[in-house]
C-alpha cells in the first residue's frame, strides 16, 4: 500500500474484536524520549512496579511513522494501552458466552482482553486449519520464554475447523526476544505449516546481558501428525533490522538500523521457495525518510520442512526503494 504521509490517519488505539492488539492505559513501559539515546522520565518496571537496574526505555521512533504499523508494531512502541484508563482490562471466563461462531482460542487463557490480526490457511486433505493472531496476554507475561509470553497466539483444528485446540503461542528460546504479533500463516504440505511473526527486543529490554536484541521477522514450523498431535519448532530468523541496544550508545553506531513490519508468507510447491515481503522502517539514523522500503527474502524448503534454518534464506531484495515523501507498507 502507497499513500501520502500527510494523508496517513492516526489508527485509533483500542480494544475491539478487529481492532488493535489492545487501547490506552498508564504506560509502564516508559516515555519515548525525543531523540536516540536520551534518556525517557522513566525505565521499564516490573509487575510490581520496581524498576530494574539493567532495563532501558522504549527508544524513539526517529523517523518511523508509528501510525503507518501495523498493531503489532504500534504495540511494541507505545506498550500496553487500555480505553478507559486504569489496569489493562481482565478476562473474566465466567462473564464469557459463545454463539453460533467457533473459537479459535480458548479464553480461559486470555489473561489480558485483546487479540486481532487474525491469519489462517488450511490443508484440504487432512482438514487441518491453523490459524494465528496477536495475543494482549503476552504484555503481562514475563520471562519472553514462557509460552503466553508469545504475543502471537496459535490454534489449530484436525476436523474443518469444527473444534480448535489452543496451542497458547510459538515458542522461545532467546530470552532478549518476543514474539509481537502480526502473524502469517502458510501451509507448505499435508502434516506443516509455517507461522511467520514479528520478532522483536522483549517488554523487559536489557542491554547489557551480552545477548542480541534486535529487530528480526522470524517464522517457526508448526508439524501436524497424522493423529492429530502438534510439534513446534524453534524460532528461525528471515530478515533483521539490527541491534536496539546500538540507539542507547552516546553516537547511535548503525546507520542502517530498522524496525521491520507487515510479513507475508508465500510458498511455491513446485520449486519449494518459501517467499517473505515486508516493509523495512529505517530509524532515519542516516538520513533516511523512514517511510518504509518493501523488501523480499526467499528460502527453499527442505524435504524435511521442521530442518528449516537461518541460513536457508537469502539476502533481503528490495522491491520498492524507500521514498522522501510517500509511505510505502
Amino acid at each position: 500500500m502507497r499513500h501520502r504521509a500527510g494523508l496517513a490517519g492516526a489508527a485509533a488505539f483500542v480494544i475491539a474484536a478487529t481492532g488493535s492488539i489492545v487501547g490506552t492505559a498508564p504506560n509502564t513501559l516508559g516515555s519515548a524520549p525525543d531523540t536516540f539515546g536520551s534518556p525517557a522520565p522513566d525505565t521499564l518496571r516490573t509487575a510490581r512496579g520496581a524498576p530494574e537496574a539493567h532495563d532501558v526505555t522504549r527508544p524513539s521512533p526517529g523517523a518511523i511513522h508509528v501510525e503507518s504499523l501495523s498493531s503489532g508494531g504500534k504495540a511494541w512502541f507505545n506498550g500496553p494501552v487500555s480505553s478507559g484508563g486504569g489496569d489493562l482490562p481482565q478476562a473474566k471466563a465466567g462473564n464469557i458466552t459463545f454463539g453460533t461462531n467457533v473459537d479459535a482460542n480458548n479464553p480461559r487463557h486470555d489473561l489480558v482482553a485483546g487479540q486481532s490480526e487474525t491469519a489462517i490457511a488450511a490443508d484440504a486433505s487432512t482438514h487441518a486449519v491453523v490459524t494465528a493472531w496477536n495475543d494482549a496476554t503476552g504484555f503481562i507475561v514475563q520471562p519472553s520464554t514462557k509460552r503466553r509470553a508469545s504475543l502471537t497466539g496459535l490454534s489449530v483444528s484436525t476436523d474443518r475447523g469444527r473444534h480448535f485446540r489452543d496451542l497458547i503461542g510459538l515458542r522461545n528460546n532467546r530470552l532478549n526476544e518476543q514474539w509481537f504479533g502480526d502473524p502469517t500463516v502458510v501451509r507448505i504440505d499435508r502434516h506443516h505449516f509455517v507461522i511467520g511473526s514479528l520478532f522483536l527486543p522483549p517488554n523487559r529490554i536489557n542491554c547489557r546481558s551480552g545477548h542480541h536484541t534486535r529487530f528480526q521477522l522470524a517464522v517457526e514450523v508448526l508439524t501436524v501428525r497424522r493423529d492429530g498431535r502438534t510439534a513446534l519448532g524453534k524460532p528461525v530468523v528471515a530478515a533483521d533490522g539490527g541491534d536496539l541496544c546500538t540507539l542507547f550508545r552516546r553516537r547511535p553506531t548503525d546507520p542502517n538500523l530498522a524496525f521491520l513490519d507487515k510479513e507475508f508468507l508465500s510458498y511455491d510447491r513446485t520449486s519449494r521457495q518459501l517467499a517473505m515481503s515486508y516493509t523495512r522502517f529505517f530509524f532515519g539514523i542516516g538520513r533516511q525518510s523512514g517511510l518504509g522500503q518493501i523488501e523480499l527474502v526467499r528460502a527453499r524448503v527442505p524435504a524435511d520442512p521442521r530442518t528449516l534454518r537461518a541460513g536457508d534464506w537469502r539476502r533481503p531484495v528490495t522491491i520498492w526503494p524507500e521514498e522522501r515523501r510517500v509511505v510505502n507498507t
